[in-house]
């Protein structure tokens, strides 16, 4: 494993631990809050629409929306313009919570970039945004599985 890959592995897994010890007394796993916070950004979007914006596949989208529309967070629908696609939207209960779970993202943030100085934060930002942009540009010019 590259240098690269293990820092980004031990990166992200962190983030999951973090995020997910503070989202606990809120009722709420990482899965789950990157989701609202997705409808949130663009309410009545399709299942599937959110499955590619967060690089997650339909089926586990498909059977976290079941949880949580079981416990009132969101509200699915079948679109009027094509019966195959199930469209999304927040509950009222699921909109209170779009504040915090932000407020857990900044404090994982002010978590790692803590020690750097501004500089240094502004490099890791911009350095982090090219990475991901060259992935991006990647990932769209090969045919998905």
């Amino acid at each position: 494993m590259s240098k690269l890959t293990y820092h980004l592995k031990v990166v992200g897994r962190y983030a999951r631990i973090f995020k997910n010890e503070l989202l606990q007394p809120l009722g709420l796993v990482n899965r789950e809050a990157e989701i609202i916070l997705a409808v949130n950004r663009k309410p009545g979007r399709s299942q599937d629409s959110i499955a590619d914006d967060l690089l997650i596949d339909k089926s586990g989208v498909a059977r976290c929306l079941s949880n949580m529309e079981e416990r009132g967070l969101v509200v699915r629908t079948v679109s009027p313009a094509d019966r195959r696609v199930t469209l999304v939207n927040l509950s009222p209960e699921a909109e209170k919570l779009v504040e915090p779970i932000r407020e857990i993202n900044r404090k994982w943030s002010d978590f790692v970039t803590a020690e750097l100085p501004a500089e240094e934060e502004e490099l890791l930002h911009k350095t982090l945004e090219s990475v991901c942009a060259r992935v991006h540009e990647a990932q769209g010019r090969r045919k998905k599985p």
